[in-house]
């Protein structure tokens, strides 16, 4: 997934250099969402690229401060991976699993494939349900 700011859309380095600062200081669904109204209203519709870079802010945020390890993708997987003893509760994860989702000991895995054009809501969704945190899609 390409993510990152075009400098079509945001032509002036130093606001371009400014939005990333923002968006790496995000603590809250809220405060990405304001900045994506805030990008729109300045710059006009958000192309692809940049509207990655958001969804990867806000799945990291997601991921903070829940036993998360790392996120990454090889291949047709997304890998979740928790730190020793912070795997969460399979029960919870139960009513989580779809045929796109697959436990492990320390891994929950998202398989593209199965998972189709809608794998980046259910990685969202996977991550708001562990974390609590919603995010008003």
């Amino acid at each position: 997934m390409t993510a990152y700011i075009p400098q079509d859309y945001i032509e002036n380095t130093r606001t371009r250099f400014n939005f990333y600062q923002r968006l790496a200081k995000c603590d809250s669904i809220k405060t990405i969402r304001e900045i994506e109204e805030e990008l729109t209203d300045r710059f006009g519709d958000i192309p692809e690229e940049m509207t990655n870079l958001l969804y990867m802010v806000e799945i990291k945020l997601l991921a903070s401060g829940d036993g998360v390890e790392s996120i990454f993708n090889d291949s047709d997987l997304v890998t979740i991976s928790f730190k020793e003893g912070s795997m969460p509760d399979n029960r919870k994860l139960i009513q989580l699993m779809r045929k796109a989702v697959i436990l492990g000991n320390r891994q929950i895995r998202l398989d593209l494939d199965k998972a189709g054009d809608g794998w980046k809501n259910l990685l969202r969704q996977l991550l708001e349900d562990l974390s609590g945190r919603a995010t008003g899609n």
